[in-house]
């Protein structure tokens, strides 16, 4: 079940998260936690044995327990739902003439 939601008309996105509760999904993928109170809700959710699959914008790993306990979520709370935590960076790809050349061993070369 996919659920759309705006953030500017009466069905916002807390509240499509709700109503998906209804349906009692046993995975809900949300898009990401912006505030407090879809932070709350899903922390409910995940209570409730469903699985959240969710984003944050933080720069490290260790700033998504920061970003949960500014959002009222208790320390408590977030250590008994949390299952995985991962951090994701882009990397700058180099060019061919900026790249290391490697050192490979005289033996190793072929003739």
């Amino acid at each position: 079940m996919q659920v759309w939601s705006a953030e500017n008309e009466k069905w916002d996105y807390v509240d499509a998260l709700r109503s998906s509760l209804r349906h009692d999904p046993d995975i809900i993928m949300i898009g990401e936690i912006r505030d407090g109170e879809s932070a709350r809700v899903s922390v409910q959710a995940a209570r409730t044995g469903h699985l959240i699959l969710t984003t944050l914008h933080v720069t490290s790993v260790f700033e998504i327990f920061e970003r949960l306990l500014d959002f009222g979520i208790s320390y408590l709370d977030i250590l008994s739902v949390t299952k995985v935590v991962m951090n994701q960076r882009l990397l700058k790809k180099l060019c061919s003439c900026a790249r290391p050349r490697p050192i490979v061993p005289g033996d190793m070369v072929g003739d």
